[in-house]
Protein backbone atom coordinates (compact mmCIF):
# COMPACT_ATOMS: atom_id res chain seq x y z
CA UNK A 1 0.00 0.00 0.00
CA UNK A 2 1.24 3.43 -0.98
CA UNK A 3 0.20 6.97 0.38
CA UNK A 4 1.12 10.28 -0.11
CA UNK A 5 2.51 13.71 1.87
CA UNK A 6 3.33 15.88 -1.17
CA UNK A 7 4.60 19.52 -0.91
CA UNK A 8 3.76 21.53 -3.30
CA UNK A 9 3.58 23.38 -4.13
CA UNK A 10 1.18 21.66 -5.21
CA UNK A 11 -1.95 20.13 -3.46
CA UNK A 12 -0.24 21.67 -0.48
CA UNK A 13 0.55 18.60 1.68
CA UNK A 14 -1.23 17.00 4.53
CA UNK A 15 -4.42 18.05 3.21
CA UNK A 16 -6.66 14.90 4.48
CA UNK A 17 -7.02 12.14 2.07
CA UNK A 18 -9.46 12.93 -0.45
CA UNK A 19 -12.48 10.81 -2.75
CA UNK A 20 -10.65 8.33 -4.63
CA UNK A 21 -6.97 8.99 -2.86
CA UNK A 22 -5.56 5.46 -1.31
CA UNK A 23 -4.93 6.36 2.39
CA UNK A 24 -2.92 3.88 4.78
CA UNK A 25 -5.10 2.36 7.94
CA UNK A 26 -4.28 4.10 11.10
CA UNK A 27 -1.90 0.99 12.42
CA UNK A 28 0.13 1.24 9.16
CA UNK A 29 3.70 0.81 9.24
CA UNK A 30 6.37 2.53 6.64
CA UNK A 31 8.82 0.28 5.07
CA UNK A 32 10.40 2.50 3.12
CA UNK A 33 10.18 6.56 2.11
CA UNK A 34 10.68 7.71 -1.50
CA UNK A 35 12.13 11.65 -1.86
CA UNK A 36 10.92 13.35 -5.16
CA UNK A 37 12.91 16.29 -5.64
CA UNK A 38 11.59 18.49 -8.69
CA UNK A 39 13.67 21.38 -10.26
CA UNK A 40 15.35 22.78 -12.92
CA UNK A 41 18.53 20.86 -14.58
CA UNK A 42 21.05 22.31 -16.70
CA UNK A 43 22.89 19.83 -18.94
CA UNK A 44 26.35 20.62 -20.63
CA UNK A 45 25.47 24.13 -20.64
CA UNK A 46 22.33 23.94 -22.63
CA UNK A 47 18.98 25.39 -21.75
CA UNK A 48 17.30 24.16 -18.55
CA UNK A 49 15.11 21.00 -18.49
CA UNK A 50 12.33 20.39 -16.41
CA UNK A 51 13.30 17.08 -14.16
CA UNK A 52 13.15 15.57 -10.77
CA UNK A 53 15.30 13.87 -8.36
CA UNK A 54 14.04 10.47 -6.48
CA UNK A 55 16.71 9.10 -4.35
CA UNK A 56 19.65 9.83 -6.05
CA UNK A 57 18.72 9.79 -9.80
CA UNK A 58 17.92 12.43 -11.73
CA UNK A 59 15.09 12.16 -14.98
CA UNK A 60 14.85 14.46 -17.39
CA UNK A 61 10.99 15.00 -18.27
CA UNK A 62 11.99 16.93 -21.94
CA UNK A 63 14.54 16.83 -24.52
CA UNK A 64 15.31 19.52 -26.98
CA UNK A 65 16.98 22.75 -27.33
CA UNK A 66 14.02 25.26 -26.27
CA UNK A 67 14.11 24.64 -22.64
CA UNK A 68 11.37 23.84 -19.97
CA UNK A 69 11.02 24.46 -16.02
CA UNK A 70 9.37 22.31 -13.18
CA UNK A 71 7.94 24.45 -10.27
CA UNK A 72 5.51 21.92 -8.34
CA UNK A 73 4.45 18.43 -7.31
CA UNK A 74 1.89 16.44 -6.24
CA UNK A 75 1.97 12.64 -5.64
CA UNK A 76 -0.86 10.40 -5.96
CA UNK A 77 -0.67 6.38 -5.65
CA UNK A 78 2.19 5.36 -8.29
CA UNK A 79 1.42 8.65 -10.04
CA UNK A 80 3.53 11.28 -9.98
CA UNK A 81 2.28 14.38 -11.43
CA UNK A 82 4.40 17.73 -12.12
CA UNK A 83 3.68 21.14 -12.99
CA UNK A 84 5.43 23.93 -15.32
CA UNK A 85 6.13 25.32 -18.34
CA UNK A 86 7.74 24.23 -22.08
CA UNK A 87 9.04 26.15 -24.39
CA UNK A 88 7.52 26.37 -27.66
CA UNK A 89 9.10 26.76 -31.16
CA UNK A 90 8.34 30.19 -31.28
CA UNK A 91 10.16 30.63 -28.09
CA UNK A 92 7.25 31.38 -25.62
CA UNK A 93 6.73 29.87 -22.27
CA UNK A 94 3.69 27.33 -22.70
CA UNK A 95 1.87 26.46 -19.14
CA UNK A 96 1.72 22.36 -18.68
CA UNK A 97 2.15 19.44 -16.85
CA UNK A 98 3.68 15.86 -16.68
CA UNK A 99 1.61 12.77 -15.46
CA UNK A 100 4.26 9.69 -15.20
CA UNK A 101 6.67 11.90 -17.58
CA UNK A 102 3.80 12.37 -20.37
CA UNK A 103 3.03 16.43 -21.42
CA UNK A 104 -0.16 17.85 -21.33
CA UNK A 105 0.15 21.18 -22.41
CA UNK A 106 -2.53 24.10 -21.11
CA UNK A 107 -2.18 26.52 -23.50
CA UNK A 108 -1.21 27.27 -27.14
CA UNK A 109 2.00 29.10 -27.55
CA UNK A 110 0.08 32.50 -28.68
CA UNK A 111 0.57 33.83 -25.16
CA UNK A 112 3.05 33.40 -22.48
CA UNK A 113 2.29 31.34 -19.79
CA UNK A 114 3.47 28.98 -16.99
CA UNK A 115 1.81 26.43 -14.42
CA UNK A 116 2.82 27.15 -10.75
CA UNK A 117 1.16 24.49 -8.34
CA UNK A 118 -0.89 21.48 -9.15
CA UNK A 119 -3.25 19.04 -6.90
CA UNK A 120 -5.01 16.20 -8.10
CA UNK A 121 -8.39 14.96 -6.19
CA UNK A 122 -9.41 11.67 -7.06
CA UNK A 123 -9.23 11.57 -11.35
CA UNK A 124 -9.54 15.72 -11.04
CA UNK A 125 -6.26 17.51 -12.09
CA UNK A 126 -6.01 20.97 -10.59
CA UNK A 127 -3.12 23.14 -12.18
CA UNK A 128 -2.09 26.80 -11.02
CA UNK A 129 -0.79 29.25 -13.06
CA UNK A 130 -0.20 32.48 -15.08
CA UNK A 131 -0.79 33.91 -18.34
CA UNK A 132 0.46 36.94 -20.09
CA UNK A 133 -1.52 39.34 -21.86
CA UNK A 134 0.24 42.37 -22.31
CA UNK A 135 3.82 43.56 -21.92
CA UNK A 136 3.37 44.55 -17.79
CA UNK A 137 -0.37 42.66 -16.99
CA UNK A 138 -0.82 38.83 -16.60
CA UNK A 139 -3.96 37.05 -15.90
CA UNK A 140 -4.08 34.81 -12.70
CA UNK A 141 -5.52 31.69 -13.36
CA UNK A 142 -6.19 27.69 -12.53
CA UNK A 143 -7.24 25.11 -15.18
CA UNK A 144 -9.11 21.71 -13.84
CA UNK A 145 -8.79 18.79 -16.01
CA UNK A 146 -7.79 21.22 -18.59
CA UNK A 147 -10.15 23.38 -18.67
CA UNK A 148 -9.23 27.25 -17.68
CA UNK A 149 -10.99 29.55 -15.15
CA UNK A 150 -10.29 32.76 -15.13
CA UNK A 151 -9.15 34.44 -11.69
CA UNK A 152 -8.61 38.20 -13.19
CA UNK A 153 -9.53 40.10 -16.20
CA UNK A 154 -5.88 40.91 -17.13
CA UNK A 155 -5.67 44.24 -16.79
CA UNK A 156 -3.46 44.19 -13.99
CA UNK A 157 -0.07 42.59 -12.85
CA UNK A 158 -1.76 39.06 -10.97
CA UNK A 159 -0.21 35.68 -9.76
CA UNK A 160 -1.45 32.69 -8.97
CA UNK A 161 0.54 30.06 -6.91
CA UNK A 162 -0.49 27.67 -4.20
CA UNK A 163 -3.69 25.84 -4.24
CA UNK A 164 -5.27 23.46 -1.86
CA UNK A 165 -8.32 21.23 -2.01
CA UNK A 166 -11.31 21.05 0.60
CA UNK A 167 -14.35 19.13 -0.34
CA UNK A 168 -15.64 21.26 -3.37
CA UNK A 169 -14.11 24.06 -2.37
CA UNK A 170 -10.89 25.64 -4.12
CA UNK A 171 -8.46 27.92 -2.40
CA UNK A 172 -5.84 29.40 -4.46
CA UNK A 173 -2.72 31.88 -2.89
CA UNK A 174 -1.88 34.52 -5.16
CA UNK A 175 -1.12 38.37 -6.05
CA UNK A 176 -3.14 41.60 -7.74
CA UNK A 177 -1.17 44.72 -8.64
CA UNK A 178 1.47 43.49 -5.40
CA UNK A 179 -1.33 43.23 -2.96
CA UNK A 180 -1.09 39.31 -1.38
CA UNK A 181 -4.93 37.68 -1.72
CA UNK A 182 -6.34 34.34 -1.63
CA UNK A 183 -9.83 33.25 -4.25
CA UNK A 184 -12.26 30.65 -2.59
CA UNK A 185 -14.03 29.10 -5.67
CA UNK A 186 -13.24 32.29 -7.70
CA UNK A 187 -14.16 34.82 -5.25
CA UNK A 188 -11.10 37.17 -4.23
CA UNK A 189 -10.31 38.13 -0.68
CA UNK A 190 -7.42 40.85 0.15
CA UNK A 191 -5.05 40.16 3.02
CA UNK A 192 -4.92 42.98 5.23
CA UNK A 193 -3.02 44.62 8.02
CA UNK A 194 0.07 43.78 6.86
CA UNK A 195 -0.17 39.62 6.47
CA UNK A 196 0.90 37.76 3.12
CA UNK A 197 0.77 34.56 2.06
CA UNK A 198 2.69 32.03 -0.02
CA UNK A 199 1.51 28.92 1.02
CA UNK A 200 -1.28 26.67 2.15
CA UNK A 201 -2.36 23.53 3.76
CA UNK A 202 -5.47 22.38 4.91
CA UNK A 203 -6.48 20.01 7.98
CA UNK A 204 -9.44 18.74 8.76
CA UNK A 205 -11.62 21.76 8.71
CA UNK A 206 -8.87 24.35 9.64
CA UNK A 207 -6.94 26.44 7.26
CA UNK A 208 -3.58 27.42 7.53
CA UNK A 209 -1.96 30.28 5.51
CA UNK A 210 1.86 30.74 5.97
CA UNK A 211 3.92 33.78 4.85
CA UNK A 212 4.99 37.51 6.14
CA UNK A 213 3.58 39.49 8.89
CA UNK A 214 4.99 43.15 8.22
CA UNK A 215 8.12 42.05 6.57
CA UNK A 216 8.59 39.19 9.36
CA UNK A 217 7.51 35.28 9.29
CA UNK A 218 4.25 34.29 10.20
CA UNK A 219 1.69 32.42 9.59
CA UNK A 220 -2.46 31.82 10.00
CA UNK A 221 -4.94 29.53 11.34
CA UNK A 222 -8.58 30.40 10.25
CA UNK A 223 -7.88 33.83 9.48
CA UNK A 224 -6.10 34.69 12.68
CA UNK A 225 -2.38 35.86 12.28
CA UNK A 226 0.14 34.33 14.34
CA UNK A 227 3.46 35.91 14.50
CA UNK A 228 7.03 33.94 14.66
CA UNK A 229 9.50 34.89 17.54
CA UNK A 230 13.03 35.40 15.46
CA UNK A 231 15.12 36.92 18.33
CA UNK A 232 17.67 34.57 19.62
CA UNK A 233 18.69 33.48 15.71
CA UNK A 234 21.65 34.08 14.70
CA UNK A 235 23.05 34.41 11.00
CA UNK A 236 26.79 34.03 11.02
CA UNK A 237 27.08 36.19 14.27
CA UNK A 238 24.30 39.27 13.04
CA UNK A 239 20.57 39.13 13.85
CA UNK A 240 18.27 38.45 11.10
CA UNK A 241 16.06 41.75 9.60
CA UNK A 242 12.94 42.46 8.18
CA UNK A 243 12.14 40.97 4.55
CA UNK A 244 12.43 37.59 5.78
CA UNK A 245 9.20 34.89 5.50
CA UNK A 246 7.94 31.84 5.35
CA UNK A 247 7.61 29.72 1.73
CA UNK A 248 6.08 26.66 2.87
CA UNK A 249 3.68 24.80 6.04
CA UNK A 250 3.03 21.37 6.76
CA UNK A 251 0.76 20.16 9.04
CA UNK A 252 1.44 16.43 11.15
CA UNK A 253 -1.09 15.53 13.76
CA UNK A 254 -1.31 18.49 15.70
CA UNK A 255 2.25 19.69 14.94
CA UNK A 256 2.84 22.79 12.62
CA UNK A 257 5.81 22.78 10.64
CA UNK A 258 7.15 26.12 8.92
CA UNK A 259 10.05 26.42 6.32
CA UNK A 260 11.48 29.29 4.83
CA UNK A 261 14.46 31.82 5.23
CA UNK A 262 16.19 34.53 7.00
CA UNK A 263 18.04 37.42 5.69
CA UNK A 264 20.56 39.71 8.22
CA UNK A 265 20.84 41.73 4.91
CA UNK A 266 24.03 40.25 3.59
CA UNK A 267 23.60 36.14 3.41
CA UNK A 268 20.19 34.06 4.03
CA UNK A 269 20.03 31.25 5.85
CA UNK A 270 17.37 28.17 5.42
CA UNK A 271 15.00 27.52 8.37
CA UNK A 272 12.32 25.68 9.96
CA UNK A 273 10.32 25.85 12.76
CA UNK A 274 8.49 23.14 14.40
CA UNK A 275 5.53 24.43 16.81
CA UNK A 276 7.55 28.19 17.05
CA UNK A 277 11.04 26.27 17.58
CA UNK A 278 13.39 27.61 15.18
CA UNK A 279 15.53 24.42 13.75
CA UNK A 280 18.09 26.55 11.85
CA UNK A 281 19.78 24.72 8.72
CA UNK A 282 22.46 26.49 6.64
CA UNK A 283 22.96 28.65 3.65
CA UNK A 284 20.07 28.54 1.33
CA UNK A 285 16.87 30.13 0.26
CA UNK A 286 12.76 29.12 -1.26
CA UNK A 287 12.76 25.99 1.58
CA UNK A 288 10.01 23.62 1.27
CA UNK A 289 9.06 20.92 3.55
CA UNK A 290 7.63 17.29 4.06
CA UNK A 291 6.90 15.43 7.21
CA UNK A 292 6.75 11.52 7.74
CA UNK A 293 6.13 10.66 11.30
CA UNK A 294 9.33 11.92 13.49
CA UNK A 295 11.27 12.81 10.43
CA UNK A 296 11.41 16.31 8.79
CA UNK A 297 13.01 16.78 5.15
CA UNK A 298 13.21 20.43 3.39
CA UNK A 299 14.77 21.27 0.25
CA UNK A 300 16.15 24.46 -0.72
CA UNK A 301 18.91 26.18 -3.10
CA UNK A 302 22.41 26.68 -1.58
CA UNK A 303 24.24 29.41 -2.77
CA UNK A 304 26.29 27.82 -5.57
CA UNK A 305 22.80 27.53 -7.04
CA UNK A 306 21.98 24.11 -6.48
CA UNK A 307 19.14 22.16 -4.68
CA UNK A 308 19.87 20.73 -1.27
CA UNK A 309 18.08 18.84 1.35
CA UNK A 310 18.09 18.37 4.85
CA UNK A 311 17.08 15.32 7.00
CA UNK A 312 16.11 16.18 10.56
CA UNK A 313 18.55 18.95 9.72
CA UNK A 314 21.66 17.12 8.13
CA UNK A 315 22.23 18.39 5.03
CA UNK A 316 22.36 16.11 1.69
CA UNK A 317 23.35 17.59 -1.96
CA UNK A 318 21.29 15.90 -4.35
CA UNK A 319 23.07 13.27 -6.56
CA UNK A 320 24.57 14.75 -9.73
CA UNK A 321 25.48 13.35 -12.91
CA UNK A 322 28.64 14.31 -14.92
CA UNK A 323 26.59 15.92 -17.49
CA UNK A 324 24.26 18.14 -15.09
CA UNK A 325 25.99 21.61 -14.45
CA UNK A 326 23.72 22.63 -11.88
CA UNK A 327 20.33 21.21 -10.24
CA UNK A 328 17.50 24.32 -9.37
CA UNK A 329 14.93 22.69 -6.68
CA UNK A 330 11.51 23.99 -6.48
CA UNK A 331 9.73 21.25 -4.04
CA UNK A 332 9.88 18.44 -2.24
CA UNK A 333 7.61 15.47 -1.98
CA UNK A 334 7.57 12.01 -0.10
CA UNK A 335 6.12 8.86 -1.06
CA UNK A 336 5.59 6.27 1.62
CA UNK A 337 5.54 2.79 1.18
CA UNK A 338 3.49 0.25 3.95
Amino acid sequence: MIAILAITACRKKDTPCLPGETCPQKDSVVKSVDVYIPGNAVFNDAPSYASYWKNGKITKLMDGISGSGASAIAIKDTDIYIAGWAAATNGKLVACYWKNGVITKLMDSSSLSAASSIAVNGNDIYVTGNINTSHFNHIAAYWKNGVLTKLTDGTSVASAGSIALKGNDVYVLGSVSGTSVYWKNGQITNFTDGFSAGAIAIKNNDIYMAGSYNNLPAYSKNGVVVPIDISGISISGSPPIGGSGISDIAISGSDIYLAGSLSNGFQEMAIYWKNGVAVPLNDGVNATIAVNGSDVYVTAIDFSGNGVYWKNGVRYKPFVPQDVNSFYSVDIALRLHY
